[in-house]
């Protein structure tokens, strides 16, 4: 887990078939969430470019408006867990809006 928490940060990823998934951490420069429900459109289980140790996942881009962390398509929340659901990679800290 990452000493410092910010916005949209991923803290979390179990998705270890992911191609960006080192030892539980997403080292996508960003990903997407969005489409029917809260997945995380980056999921890829191809070789991707070299992927740099240093980088942090953070979420880019949220489609999930109704969801309570979302300002404008972005990611409030301190931080985001990525796990796996249902065959796919979800966002399980969508919150719905009260």
């Amino acid at each position: 887990m990452k000493l410092m928490e910010q916005e949209g940060a991923i803290m979390t990823c179990n998705v270890t078939q992911c191609s960006y998934n080192q030892v539980e951490e997403c080292h996508a420069e960003s990903i997407h969430v969005g489409g029917d429900h809260a997945i995380c459109d980056t999921f890829t289980t191809t070789g991707v470019q070299e992927v740099v140790s240093s980088t942090e996942g953070e979420v880019g881009g949220c489609d999930m408006i109704e969801c309570h962390f979302n300002e404008d398509r972005d990611c409030e929340a301190s931080g985001v867990t990525v796990a796996m659901h249902n065959g796919h990679a979800d966002c399980f800290t969508f919150r719905p809006q009260v």
